[in-house]
């Protein structure tokens, strides 16, 4: 069945990632990749003790969210062993604490590339209707370098990214709805882009891009699935009307 069907594919995504960034040793030196690595997880501390953010490059402010309710979670489940950065005191004990934080860290990217992968399947199903176009365009992202790169490391692209790439196929399906919907999807898109740029505002370029995009892809009043597909994205769906059941059939001249 359809549910099964993308059961597997999300499945098969999740692990092609997953593999991949365990490929590469996501428990390497948590300095091997410090550059980004190192401020990221600080800025995650600084605002779990309640302190203001204090690294502006992006600015990155969304994905510090992010990772900051990621290591809470992890330390309120016990997998990591301090949330803020006063409990990261003296030098025993601050290289295996902020280590541990790191791979925290780099296993949210995997999270992140998976949910990429995902939202990337069911945008692609939803503009072609075709599940095997979908799945083949998810796998195929899946293994990519972009993506290969950044499930091993921490990056505010990688969430900026996957938000304007949500903003675009809602803008799709924008185009396509009718009445309430398009006006709650064109909210969505909003939001969407907002967050987007909160995370790394370089991405302004790319959203500005979204409306001729979606006039390229997007064609108003065509049904985003087919009538017999069993599919939650059916809600996106314009309603039907009775007027477009039948044909006006003119004379020839």
């Amino acid at each position: 069945s359809g549910r099964k069907y993308d059961t597997v594919v999300i499945g098969l995504a999740t692990v092609i990632i997953t593999a991949i960034a365990l490929y590469h040793d996501i428990f390497r030196h948590y300095l091997s990749s410090a550059d980004a690595d190192f401020f990221y997880v600080y800025q995650a501390l600084l605002f779990n003790d309640g302190l203001s953010q204090a690294y502006f490059d992006h600015t990155g402010y969304v994905y510090f969210l992010i990772l900051t309710g990621w290591i809470k979670a992890l330390y309120w489940l016990g997998i990591v062993g301090a949330e803020r950065l006063g409990e990261l005191t003296g030098r025993d004990a601050f290289e295996p604490l902020f280590a541990e934080l790191v791979y925290a860290g780099r296993w949210l990217s995997i999270v992140l590339v998976t949910a990429f992968a995902v939202c990337f399947y069911y945008g692609v199903r939803f503009l072609t209707g075709n599940r095997h176009v979908a799945a083949a365009a998810a796998i195929v992202l899946a293994f990519s370098p972009g993506m290969v790169a950044h499930s091993m490391v921490m990056r505010t692209g990688l969430p900026a990214m996957l938000f304007v790439v949500m903003a675009f196929f809602m803008l799709i399906g924008a185009i396509r709805a009718r009445g309430w919907r398009e006006i709650w999807l064109l909210v969505a898109v909003g939001f969407f882009c907002m967050i987007a740029m909160m995370a790394k505002m370089q991405v302004i370029f790319l959203l500005l891009a979204l409306p001729g995009l979606a006039l390229a892809f997007g064609e108003r009043g065509q049904p985003v699935v087919g009538p017999n597909e069993d599919s939650h994205l059916r809600w996106l769906r314009p309603p039907s009307s009775p007027l477009r059941s039948h044909s006006l059939s003119l004379p020839p001249p």
